[in-house]
């Protein structure tokens, strides 16, 4: 790939905003999720989990940083102004070698905490790769893309489960690992409803109609699993309430095509606190 410094312009104020909108998600998912598994099986915090959590994050972010990377020209095309690749903060070549630091950080912590989580984080990361690659290009798939390259999180609290407390086969995570997993197919299938430009996305291939009902499916399997990980408080069954009517709203939005991007950032938000107003419903 070419990596020319090739810049599109950008308002200084929207740097704040590209850089929120890269963490979010890595904050939200996995560092959220870590968080939620400690709450919900009563782990102390630690700096075995806090280091854990750090390591996880990195590996998100190489995922991130490596798929603006590969895309840049797609963008440019699609004149997406959202990334730090199309815009006047880093270079294609900074972009590429941040995503290697980051991978190799991950990774080295990780292996510095668990054997289990250090394999979690390999396999996640060579997901993370071929979704973007373009000699497999995992994104191109869509649906099936999305849950080749979100299937870690399905396995996730298990792996956890090894590192923090001694043994994998704990039926009693079945129901957190299915909201990982169906979480992530949910939040990425709602952003193809306003990111319509690009040519892998759910909405164009399957068509408005299917693409609800897929968001729908998704959205309701991870509200369900929420709802038996909330039921043994007033506290956390107020959690699930939030979750599930930013989800009805979202939905709905999505399916009368009324849904405006920024709703939908809006709407997305409250998915990635829930697993922090899960853990603080568990403080409480």
């Amino acid at each position: 790939m070419n990596t020319t410094n090739i810049y599109y312009t950008i308002d200084k104020p929207n740097v704040l905003y590209l850089v929120y909108k890269r963490l979010r998600i890595a904050f939200g998912v996995p560092i959220g999720f870590m968080l939620m598994y400690a709450a919900y099986t009563g782990s102390p915090f630690t700096l075995i989990l806090l280091m854990s959590g750090f390591g996880v994050l990195c590996i998100q972010l190489f995922g991130d940083f490596y798929n603006d990377y590969v895309d840049y020209s797609e963008d440019i095309r699609n004149e997406r102004h959202d990334k730090i690749t199309t815009n006047k903060i880093l270079s294609l070549y900074h972009v590429r070698n941040l995503s290697l630091s980051l991978l190799f950080a991950g990774l080295i912590v990780l292996g510095l905490t668990h054997m289990s989580l250090f394999i979690w984080g390999l396999c996640y990361s060579i997901l993370l790769w071929a979704y973007s690659a373009q000699s497999i290009r995992l994104k191109k798939y869509n649906i099936m893309g999305y849950i080749v390259a979100g299937s870690p999180f399905l396995f996730l609290p298990y792996f956890l489960g090894d590192s923090f407390r001694g043994g994998l086969a704990t039926p009693d995570l079945v129901f957190l690992s299915l909201f990982y997993f169906t979480q992530c197919m949910y939040i990425s299938c709602q952003k193809d409803s306003t990111d319509t430009k690009d040519v892998t996305n759910l909405f164009i291939d399957k068509g408005w109609k299917q693409a609800s009902f897929i968001t729908l499916i998704f959205a309701s399997l991870s509200s369900i699993s929420l709802l038996s990980l909330c039921l043994n408080s007033v506290w956390l069954l107020s959690v699930w309430g939030i979750n599930f009517s930013s989800k009805i709203l979202n939905v709905s939005k999505i399916w009368k095509k009324e849904m405006s991007r920024e709703l939908r950032s809006k709407l997305i938000l409250v998915e990635f606190l829930t697993p922090y107003l899960y853990l603080l419903a568990v403080l409480l």
